[in-house]
């Protein structure tokens, strides 16, 4: 919300309450104690009433600006883009920033999110959270999914917990379903270091042989959710505040 807009609504409503406040013994106007309040009201209303109105984040346009790759409740329809619905609020917005600041480069983003606030970017993550935890079916090659479960039960359990449905710390992205080439194509982001700077240090992707990651990622994306896990979940908002995020 706009702070300078915030305090002029506070304002208004303290000059209001203040004029409410004259006692009837002693009126402002004589033989009408009653009638400043009233004005100021008549006056104030219609400013106070813009102000706050001003204040308020405009939700389905900030929506709109993702929409066009992203889908409008978050689910991408193509394995080149992410989908968002029902992922990590934490891990969402720590994304947005960094692509907006560009210590994630994007060329994309960084016009999509440029001029788009910090605060408002806490509303998209927060939304695109909330919404339910939905993944499109793609074609999977089930001979490396296979062997990814072996490389998932080796590696990457100790922090994408549940086959990719949950995750250890909410600043880590659910991977059960999530477009395939959008994470292969992550994977080479990050082993040349234009992503996932952090996960390099820590050498856990940098440990293990290329193929085996790949092969983890074929199995993730092949972690499709159920349609009674879809019908169960579609009017649940996520648990944000969960030390870790599950698909119910």
């Amino acid at each position: 919300m706009n702070k300078p807009l915030l305090m002029e609504c506070h304002v208004v409503a303290h000059v209001f309450g203040q004029a409410v406040a004259v006692s009837p013994k002693k009126p402002a106007f004589p033989g009408a104690p009653w009638r400043l309040p009233v004005m100021l009201f008549a006056v104030f209303f219609g400013t106070t009433t813009t102000l706050c109105a001003q204040a308020q984040p405009d939700i389905p346009a900030l929506i709109q600006i993702c929409s066009g790759c992203h889908g409008s409740t978050g689910v991408s329809a193509t394995q080149e883009i992410p989908s968002l619905a029902g992922q990590n609020e934490t891990y969402l917005l720590k994304r947005l920033i960094a692509l907006k600041t560009q210590q994630t480069p994007s060329e994309v983003m960084k016009a999509m999110t440029h001029a788009v606030s910090d605060e408002d970017l806490k509303l998209l993550a927060r939304f695109f959270a909330r919404q339910p935890y939905v993944r499109n079916l793609q074609s999977i090659d089930m001979e490396k999914s296979a062997r990814g479960r072996k490389v998932y039960g080796r590696v990457c359990n100790l922090c994408h917990i549940e086959e990719g449905r949950a995750t250890v710390y909410p600043e880590y992205p659910l991977l059960a379903g999530q477009s395939l080439n959008y994470m292969l194509n992550e994977l080479d982001h990050m082993l040349s270091r234009k992503r996932g700077v952090e996960i390099l240090k820590i050498g856990t992707l940098a440990s293990v042989p290329r193929e085996d990651v790949e092969d983890a990622i074929h199995f993730f994306a092949s972690q499709q959710v159920s349609p009674e896990q879809i019908k169960n979940n579609v009017n649940e908002p996520s648990r944000a505040s969960r030390r870790y995020r599950k698909i119910d």
